[in-house]
This record gives structure tokens, C-alpha cells and sequence, in this order.
């Protein structure tokens, strides 16, 4: 169920923008976090939204806190009730992490399946290739695989031992939290402990990518790159 959901689809997309984008698996893993990330594009748009009007309600909630710091229970119920007249719903807000999480799993199981060299390429990896993909592409089955895994100093099915690509995520994430909190009115960023914690996050999801096939790395710089643009044209629209 989860390979016919989640990876098969995964693996059949990289083979499609692998070939078009003339063998280039950087490319190729660039294309699909486009196309994954213009699919949540509602989905942002709407967390954006809740963004905006939480950071608008801040003030009153910080007022709040000072006020019932004393009485949990009390201080609890009337954030709530801010929340609810600004039409807030925080679980709406952690909808692109639902989505994107079983995406980076199942990216994470197609790369290391499709970019792994001959010797290690999964048994049955022809099985999981649509019957229609060689057809588009006009190549037989049998000339699919092994697929071209390296580009410039790494390889796209292991992690990055020259670090330059953990240290790409972490840059790029501290950018993108960084470039966020500009965007936030002041009286937001007073009422949490950002600035601290927007600098933890990066450095923390950095370390982890040291484990990282370095084609999940690719999709993880590529697409903290799209949500700065996205930011921007939300902003944009927004005024």
C-alpha cells in the first residue's frame, strides 16, 4: 500500500524528469520538488494566511498571557477565543508538514532505489516502473536502469561526505526562517522565542541531512529556495 501510494508514483516521476532533463538527476530531482511544491500551493497559501492573522492577533495575546499568567485554565480559554474570532485553526497550519512528510519519506526509499548502482538496485525495481514510462520515454525496459548517480563531487543514492550539501540545507533553511521573521510584524516576533529557535531548526536539520542520500539534500535546498520566492509573491498579493 505505501510503495503503490507514495514510492511507485515517486520513482516513475524522477525516471520521467530524469531522461527529459537529459540524464541530469539534479535536474530531475529539481523538476519534482517544483511540481510537489506548486501542488501545495493552496495548501501554503492558506497556512500563510493563518500566519498573517495569528501575528496580527499577537498583541492581544501577549496582553492576555500577562494578564492570566497566574491561571492556565483562564489564560488558555480566552487565547482560544482570540483565536476564534480571528478565525484561526492551528491545525490547519501544520497541513503542508502532514503533506510533505510521507513525500520525504517516500523520496528518501526512491532515491536510494533508483539511483543505486547496478550492483544494488532493488530486485524488483523494473516491476515498480509503469508499463506506459518506457514507451514515453522510448527506451526499453531492459536500458533503464542503472541510472547516472553522480554530479560534480557527489553522488545522488549516498550522503554528501564532503558536508557541502548538510551545510547548503542549513543555510538555505536559516535563509528561509530568517527571511520569514523579516516579513513578521514586530509585535509577533516579540511574543516568541524566534530568533533563538529559528536559528536551532536549521542547524539541527543540517546535522540530520549528514545521513541524507545527497539527492534528498538536492530536494530539500531546492525547495527552501521555492517557499523564499513563495513567500515573496504571497507578500506581494497581499498588498
Amino acid at each position: 500500500m505505501w510503495n503503490s501510494l507514495f514510492v511507485d508514483p515517486i520513482i516513475n516521476l524522477l525516471l520521467l524528469f530524469h531522461f527529459t532533463m537529459g540524464g541530469n538527476g539534479v535536474l530531475a530531482i529539481t523538476s519534482l520538488t517544483l511540481l510537489i511544491r506548486l501542488t501545495l500551493v493552496p495548501v501554503s497559501m492558506s497556512q500563510h494566511q493563518i500566519a498573517k492573522r495569528r501575528d496580527a492577533v499577537q498583541g492581544d495575546i501577549s496582553e492576555i498571557r500577562e494578564r492570566y499568567h497566574e491561571d492556565k485554565v483562564l489564560r488558555i480559554k480566552e487565547e482560544n477565543k482570540v483565536y476564534r474570532k480571528a478565525g484561526i485553526s492551528p491545525a490547519r497550519g501544520c497541513l503542508p508538514l502532514v503533506f510533505q512528510m510521507p513525500v520525504l519519506i517516500a523520496l528518501n526509499q526512491s532515491i536510494v532505489s533508483i539511483y543505486a548502482s547496478i550492483a544494488n538496485l532493488p530486485s524488483d525495481i523494473n516491476e515498480r516502473v509503469y508499463n506506459w514510462v518506457p514507451s514515453v520515454l522510448g527506451i526499453e525496459m531492459q536500458n533503464i536502469f542503472p541510472l547516472n548517480s553522480e554530479f560534480l563531487w557527489f553522488d545522488l543514492s549516498s550522503p554528501d561526505t564532503e558536508f557541502w550539501l548538510p551545510l547548503l540545507v542549513t543555510l538555505s533553511f536559516l535563509f528561509q526562517q530568517i527571511y520569514r521573521l523579516l516579513l513578521t510584524p514586530s509585535d509577533a516576533k516579540k511574543t516568541r522565542l524566534n530568533w533563538a529557535l529559528q536559528a536551532i531548526m536549521p542547524v539541527l536539520i543540517g546535522a540530520l541531512s549528514l545521513g541524507y542520500p545527497a539527492g534528498l539534500s538536492v530536494y530539500i535546498i531546492a525547495s527552501n529556495v521555492f517557499g523564499v520566492v513563495q513567500m515573496t509573491f504571497f507578500e506581494y498579493i497581499d498588498t
